[in-house]
């Protein structure tokens, strides 16, 4: 387009060379200016048509905090994107945290059973992975009894997800987003024995009635 309008400009300032018809020259001359002042409205058009293309694209986050989804270079790259496709995940920072555990789906019973009876929600203790010398306390908010297909805790189990409420100023510096924990759900008071058969017992009922 500044190049077409250059053009124009020296149309416009351009004088007929000596000995040259003037009717003719002004003719041809009106000509040109007229054929690109329709080349400059056209490319106008098409610029106005991809900058409104172009903020189509733009997808505004709804809130203000941080991506937490990771590998973002290699999950959307070249990727071809529809309206309504989940892209990114972002957390607000600023806000209440909170810890989601992954409990394997074998022992959610205990787990369930305990919250049913409690008056109050499950008291939870964890450790940053990252730094095991310190335990934290937190409590269940939330227990989706949707079975998960995540295995991250047990390979080839399914899990349930566990929301844990807490106090983030009990951690500080050492909180970070996606960092992993080691937790444990307090679910009442067993005898030494149960602890050191519950596993072995819960696989042999799941044989028999399986």
């Amino acid at each position: 387009i500044a190049e077409l309008m250059q053009q124009l400009r020296t149309y416009e300032l351009s004088q007929p060379s000596e000995g040259r018809n003037v009717s003719e020259f002004k003719t041809e001359i009106a000509g040109k200016i007229k054929l690109t002042k329709i080349r400059i409205l056209g490319l106008q058009k098409q610029k106005e048509f991809l900058e409104s293309d172009k903020a189509k694209l733009l997808v505004e986050a709804p809130i203000s905090g941080v991506v937490t989804t990771s590998n973002l270079k290699q999950r959307l790259d070249a990727r071809p994107v529809n309206r309504g496709n989940h892209l990114v995940s972002i957390a607000n920072d600023e806000g209440p945290w909170e810890l989601v555990l992954l409990v394997p789906e074998e022992i959610m019973g205990y787990v369930r059973s305990s919250d049913l009876d409690s008056e109050s929600p499950l008291q939870v203790r964890f450790r940053m992975a990252s730094d095991g010398t310190k335990t934290y306390q937190g409590r269940v908010s939330e227990i989706d009894f949707r079975t998960s297909s995540r295995t991250e805790v047990v390979p080839g189990s399914s899990s349930v997800e566990v929301t844990v409420d807490f106090d983030k100023n009990e951690i500080g510096s050492s909180l970070r987003l996606n960092s992993q924990v080691h937790a444990r759900i307090d679910c009442g008071m067993r005898t030494r024995f149960f602890l050191y058969t519950y596993q072995i017992r819960d696989k042999v009922r799941r044989w028999l009635f399986y």
